[in-house]
């Protein structure tokens, strides 16, 4: 099953590092990032430990945070005493740990190619309607960037809310672009302090 920008996010439950959890209901009307993982990999090492000085910001914006792999429990609690000691990586977002594969299929992440099981490296950001506002696959040999998807979470919460669109290198408080949809009379109007023109199509105003 691939999920694309927009698709209506599968449920299912399982037995997570935090108990028995329903996604749907773990969600809870709340953006999420879910993500998969490799236990024993050395680019999900540096992810895990990146990412969990990052988890409190992701909270900070609404956002849960989920981890899905097809490793046995066993091999991830090794793993997670190897991050402790390596890294001084005590993860404290949920995993869920599927060796039937059966979850991680349903959110598109089992790599059907392999000729073993095997995960793309794929991150999924997920709006409070259930439905898939953002992709990332990555190489397995090149971490992801977690800061990067914590600006594109930033960046998709306020486009959700506003009709305004971001640039490449945008970040929080920064100037913003309006639509070519929204027209020069409404976006004077919506934004008084004023719109800087620099082609019809290219408009800047201040972060709403």
């Amino acid at each position: 099953m691939t999920l694309t920008v927009g698709s209506a996010l599968p449920d299912f439950e399982a037995i997570s590092s935090h108990g028995p959890m329903r996604l749907h209901d773990w969600l809870g009307g709340e953006w999420a990032l879910i993500f998969a993982f490799k236990a024993m990999s050395p680019t999900c090492s540096t992810e895990f430990a990146v990412l969990e000085t990052l988890h409190k910001a992701y909270e900070a914006c609404g956002a849960r945070v989920l981890g899905v792999s097809i490793d046995m429990d066993e091999t991830v609690s090794a793993w997670l005493g190897d991050l402790r000691d390596a890294l001084d990586c005590t993860p404290s977002f949920t995993l869920v740990n599927d060796p039937s594969g059966a979850v991680p299929r349903l959110l598109g992440f089992i790599d059907e190619t392999a000729s073993q099981a095997s995960l793309y490296r794929t991150a999924l950001l997920v709006a409070p309607d259930r439905r898939i506002a953002m992709t990332l696959t990555y190489p397995v040999t090149n971490g992801r960037s977690f800061s990067e998807i914590l600006r594109t979470l930033k960046a998709v919460e306020l486009t959700a809310q506003r009709k305004v669109a971001t640039s490449s290198t945008w970040t929080d408080g920064q100037p913003v672009m309006l639509p070519p949809s929204l027209a020069q009379e409404q976006a004077e109007a919506m934004y008084p302090q004023g719109v800087k023109v620099l082609r019809p199509y290219l408009r800047i105003v201040a972060q709403p």
